[in-house]
């Protein structure tokens, strides 16, 4: 699908949209997740709950802003997937865990 974008100098751009990739990339990665975490999958992933995994989530999230404050753009990029990975994986754990609540972005 194509669009215009304007740049933050004002000008317009032609483009095309990343939204069909950017689905496709996201589905692999739910199933790349779900994969980690089935009955046949990475013994080491399907034995972490949110204890586990809990100071991982804030050493990712201090390393991406660490990459904010040092103006890098590709560590930045790296930081946020490690962000990323690590919440879905906490929203993944919510439906396992007794006493959770299921939010829908759990059902992911």
């Amino acid at each position: 699908m194509s669009e215009n974008r304007q740049t933050s100098a004002g000008e317009t751009q032609q483009g095309t949209s990343c939204a069909p990739l950017a689905g496709e990339t996201f589905a692999a990665f739910v199933d790349t997740i779900a994969a980690l975490r089935a009955p046949n999958g990475c013994p080491w992933d399907r034995e972490q709950t949110h204890e586990s995994i809990a100071r991982n989530m804030i050493e990712e999230a201090y390393e991406a802003v660490d990459a904010i404050e040092q103006h890098d753009a590709a560590h930045l990029r790296e930081e946020l997937g490690d962000v990323l990975c690590r919440w879905f994986c906490k929203a993944r754990l919510l439906p396992t865990q007794a006493n959770s609540p299921s939010p829908t972005y759990a059902a992911m």
